[in-house]
């Protein structure tokens, strides 16, 4: 069976040190964001141990009622060579 992976950047965030919140227009894009997925039968959520990754996803997380699993391989986009094992990990592609 092949899964869905979706890559998400985080929302706009007051910074980029790794405690950096989401700004006012950020906690809306993330609401956004769970609206956008919500129906599309998301089962886990994986995400970056930045406090910005964290909080853009909450929203999701919470209307699902699922953890959030976070991994240090998502922190940068400098690892994106790291994403074809994180997709085969959770049984899915990347397709570019």
């Amino acid at each position: 069976m092949n899964r869905v992976l979706y890559l998400v950047r985080h929302s706009k965030a007051e910074g980029q040190e790794p405690e950096a919140a989401l700004t006012a227009e950020g906690r809306v894009q993330a609401e956004t964001l769970a609206n956008v997925l919500a129906d599309l039968g998301v089962d886990r959520i994986v995400s970056s141990t930045f406090r910005r990754a964290v909080e853009s996803i909450q929203p999701l997380a919470d209307r699902l009622t699922i953890p959030i699993d976070t991994d240090e391989r998502l922190i940068e986009a400098s690892q994106q060579h790291q994403l074809p094992g994180l997709a085969h990990q959770v049984g899915g592609n990347i397709r570019r």
